[in-house]
């Protein structure tokens, strides 16, 4: 690995007028100081030591790119990909470029990088609060747990002690608000193996997921005049009107606030827990804990996160909008294949088992997606409540069955193939 001397940024036309302090000299710098730049977007395009004595080395310009280059390769192997994040590789690649710059090295890069990461590697556990959402008992999804804000928080951050310059009445407040924003409500822990960038990482991968899923099942997709706020903290917002209104004069007289949406809390008892593992979130819960999953289980699983996307809004034409992504993800093999005709037959076909049933959600699938042309290329509001409704119904069963069913196949293409076949067979199962 060559370890240069970086390029040296060139000098601006003008002279800012700001005070200078007196020149840094060696006697007041301890150790080595790290040099960062950063391109106008943010992006770190340089990594570089200052030592003391005025010599400066690092990575920069098309060195930091092959720094970059060898992280992310590394980051790929084993047992970097599962516990460590493209950024701690770099620290640690530069780390051990600035120690063995002066003489031959003592130990490998890739060792160095172990050793680092034995260090810094550790279980830990991420919590995330779930805006408006409650439970009565924890859920398990695999190393995900969907349970209530632990009290043992609340106490941890009122028992602390106070850094100096922070004053009593304001930490009081701060600890009230805690407790206001999140005693009581659903949180995700996740247990996740890592330093501390890649263990944040993959709980939140996690947590997307087994949060995804439970959006999936909220009331909001029975009923299109109620909406859900179940995601992570802040990823929700409820949305506000504000209007203010002057006379002629342009003086203001009344100023309105008001919810654009009214969400409804989501109480997750052990009553509404039995039912919904008994209409299929057991075998999604199951599908989600597996350490691997197969093509069409991973299809499955990204098909109900997008589909439940559409609890979200209010909006009409956005949730259609994702119904039919989250139903087209997985009916349709590929982009080229025509929408209405396939998707619509095989959410019947596979959906229901009555000739009855198939006739009425094939007419359903083909009044949404008119709805949804009508928005997508004419640009007219989407009104009619009822159909979605009712496709929503259609979708929500479809993904359930093939939850219950998903084990028969291992591929997306093989199930598509399969509910081809059961048409020309007279649609038996």
């Amino acid at each position: 690995m060559v370890f240069r001397e970086p390029e040296r940024q060139p000098s601006a036309d003008f002279k800012p007028n700001i005070f200078h302090a007196r020149a840094v000299t060696d006697q007041d710098i301890v150790g080595d100081v790290h040099l960062g730049w950063q391109n106008r977007d943010g992006d770190p395009i340089g990594l570089a030591v200052a030592e003391v004595g005025g010599t400066r080395k690092g990575f920069v310009g098309e060195g930091f790119k092959k720094l970059e280059i060898l992280a992310r390769s590394m980051g790929k192997a084993r047992p970097f990909a599962s516990i460590a994040s493209i950024e701690f590789l770099q620290a640690q690649i530069f780390e051990w470029a600035k120690t063995n710059s002066h003489a031959q090295p003592a130990i490998g890069c890739s060792d160095f990088i172990l050793k680092s990461l034995a260090q810094a590697a550790t279980e830990r556990r991420i919590i995330i609060p779930i805006s408006d959402l409650y439970v009565e008992s924890p859920l398990a999804f695999g190393s995900v747990t969907i349970t209530t804000f632990p009290d043992t928080l609340f106490q941890q951050f009122e028992a602390r002690r106070l850094p100096e310059g922070e004053s009593a009445d304001d930490h009081v407040a701060w600890c009230k608000s805690l407790r206001s924003d999140f005693q009581g409500l659903a949180v995700a822990e996740a247990r996740v193996f890592g330093e501390p960038i890649r263990a944040r990482e993959l709980a939140i991968e996690q947590i997307e997921l087994v949060v995804g899923i439970l959006r999936f099942f909220a009331p909001a997709h029975l009923d299109v005049k109620v909406v859900s706020r179940i995601a992570r903290w802040g990823y929700a917002p409820q949305r506000t009107s504000m209007t203010f209104v002057a006379d002629s004069d342009g003086r203001c007289s009344t100023i309105t606030t008001a919810l654009i949406d009214q969400p409804g809390r989501a109480v997750l008892d052990d009553k509404l827990k039995g039912f919904l593992l008994g209409a299929g979130l057991s075998e999604v819960r199951e599908i989600v804990s597996r350490e691997t999953r197969t093509q069409l289980e991973q299809s499955l699983l990204a098909g109900m996160v997008t589909f439940g996307q559409a609890a979200l809004t209010p909006d009409l034409r956005a949730r259609i909008v994702w119904y039919c992504a989250g139903l087209e993800s997985i009916l349709l093999k590929n982009s080229s294949e025509p929408i209405l005709h396939n998707l619509g037959d095989r959410l019947a076909m596979f959906g229901y088992d009555s000739v009855d049933e198939r006739a009425t959600a094939l007419a359903d699938v083909r009044a949404a997606y008119s709805l949804r042309s009508d928005f997508v290329h004419h640009g007219l509001d989407v009104e009619d409540r009822e159909i979605i409704n009712r496709f929503a119904h259609h979708g929500l069963k479809f993904f359930l069955r093939l939850a219950k069913n998903v084990n028969r196949f291992s591929t997306r293409e093989q199930f598509i193939e399969y509910i081809d076949r059961m048409k020309l067979s007279g649609g038996q199962h």
